[in-house]
């Protein structure tokens, strides 16, 4: 049983070993995790294979899994590339556009990366390993009307995983590529309590 703040406290204040207190402190954050509030920033570095990325269009990737009832994913900024590059992928469609959020586009947490502004989708899938690019945290969703137009609706957040997904129009899945091919998702994060 995990003991209480106040005896880990006396524990410090007695001068015990240190490394019997930090034990403590991680039993008592294991028997006592949802303090409220948000996690403070988290990052995490996930990488797509060749695959993945060819089958973005038709099949969404989980980069962090759902948090929890009550929790949501915030994302702060993501940095995308592909590294190590040994051939690019085609078939992108003029309007794709990668997107961050949920499968169904209710709560885009991120700016997009889309074909039609900059070539965005190209740069990351069809220009080779020199290109990277860096998604901001999003206020509102472009594409849903999140409740009142003051933020996402809380449903389209709660205890919902962080996707990566590729809207690519009637194109379907990618073409190209090479099994070498990695997708590396670079993501600063928070979890929050909703």
């Amino acid at each position: 049983m995990a003991k209480t703040i106040e005896q880990i406290q006396a524990m410090i204040t007695d001068k015990h070993d240190a490394r019997e207190v930090i034990n403590e402190i991680a039993d008592y954050i294991e028997a006592n995790p949802g303090g409220g509030g948000s996690t403070g920033y988290l990052s995490a570095t996930v990488e797509l294979d060749n695959d993945d990325i060819i089958n973005l269009p038709t099949t969404p990737f989980e980069l962090i899994a759902a948090p929890g009832v009550g929790k949501g994913v915030i994302v702060q900024s993501v940095i995308i590339g592909i590294s190590p590059w040994f051939a690019n992928y085609g078939n992108i469609a003029g309007n794709a556009r990668i997107h961050f959020g949920d499968p169904n586009e209710n709560a885009e947490l991120t700016s997009q990366l889309k074909e039609a502004v900059g070539a965005g989708v190209s740069n990351i899938l069809a220009w080779g390993e020199a290109s990277i690019g860096q998604l901001i945290a999003n206020q509102l969703s472009d594409t849903a009307s999140p409740a009142g137009n003051s933020g996402w609706n809380r449903a389209d957040l709660d205890d919902q995983p962080l996707n990566i997904f590729l809207y690519n129009a009637a194109n379907g899945v990618l073409t190209g590529g090479n099994a070498g091919n990695k997708l590396r998702v670079n993501i600063n994060y928070n979890i929050i309590d909703l």
